[in-house]
């Protein structure tokens, strides 16, 4: 390998890593959040982040909230409380 061609490939190698780095290693992130439906608070101060390569289910009894869980993430749903982060 010619000298040239070996710091091209360094040059690219760290850009890569660089690249790397700055991924997040989530891809949704629940902070702190609260949902209230009519006088029933939903999710009281509730975090939790969905990670790169995870599969989750949401599941509960009906009228647990899944479905303002839903909403809350897809932003149809103003939040009593924290944020949800997308990345």
């Amino acid at each position: 390998m010619s000298v040239d061609v070996k710091m091209q490939f360094d040059s690219l190698s760290k850009n890569i890593e660089h690249n790397n780095v700055q991924k997040k290693s989530w891809v949704l992130k629940v902070n702190h959040i609260s949902i209230r439906h009519e006088d029933n608070i939903i999710f009281p101060a509730t975090s939790w982040q969905v990670k790169r390569g995870e599969n989750w289910a949401i599941i509960g009894e009906n009228g647990s909230g899944k479905s303002k869980l839903i909403q809350a993430i897809c932003g149809r749903l103003i939040l009593t409380a924290g944020k949800i982060e997308y990345h």
